[in-house]
């Protein structure tokens, strides 16, 4: 069977991270509307992007490479296939997806305090990072981190932040790779461009090639 019929008197257990976690371990469906989130809603359907959105999707599920970068110039349109992606991915992450977008965060040294507010952290004490780890152990979370290119001095912190946390997964959007760790990147090209499938490490980007025109 694929999925689990509560009664009534036990509708009380939907909210209870506990019992999300254990129905994605033995198999079953969640329902994602007990889920929280703050993705932002989209007005209209993600086009022309549908391969991108399983391979991406394929990544952040994969709990071997718990960081997910999806790298590309500046309007290609990664935002908003890392929030289609994490609205599609809801049901795995019980414990709730965040989105955190990062334009307003000035310094890498400001990262952990401005994720620790962003996660409802009232008193980092004794620190940001100490704070973090604390509130976030054993939660099963997904954080979709937005604009990294401008803090890449923080990647290091972020990765170690990762491995203190083993449920924990991060899908995050920059201009540049982090170059950390256990980074896995994938690379984001225009519509109209096509891949070249091929063996790479896992922080290395993808390459492409414009796509043939059709004949006049």
């Amino acid at each position: 069977f694929t999925s689990l019929r509560i009664e009534p008197r036990f509708d009380h257990l939907h909210d209870d991270p506990r019992f999300q976690r254990l129905l994605v371990r033995i198999g079953l469906r969640v329902s994602t509307g007990a889920v929280p989130h703050n993705l932002p809603a989209q007005p209209t359907p993600i086009l022309g992007r549908e391969r991108e959105l399983r391979e991406l999707r394929a990544l952040v599920l994969d709990s071997s490479a718990r960081m997910t970068t999806v790298v590309g110039p500046g309007g290609v349109g990664k935002t908003r296939l890392a929030i289609e992606t994490a609205c599609h991915s809801l049901e795995a992450f019980p414990d709730g997806v965040r989105f955190i977008p990062l334009s307003a965060i000035d310094l890498p040294d400001i990262l952990l305090p401005a994720l620790a507010r962003s996660m409802d952290i009232v008193e980092a004490i004794p620190t940001p990072y100490d704070a973090l780890v604390s509130h976030l152990k054993g939660r099963r979370l997904l954080l979709v981190l937005d604009g990294f290119e401008h803090l890449l001095p923080a990647a290091t912190v972020l990765a170690d932040l990762l491995r203190q946390l083993p449920e924990l997964h991060v899908l995050i959007t920059s201009q540049a790779n982090l170059r950390v760790r256990g980074e896995r990147v994938y690379q984001v090209q225009p519509l109209g461009f096509r891949r070249i499938p091929h063996a790479v490490a896992p922080d290395a980007a993808e390459r492409a090639v414009p796509a043939a025109s059709a004949p006049a």
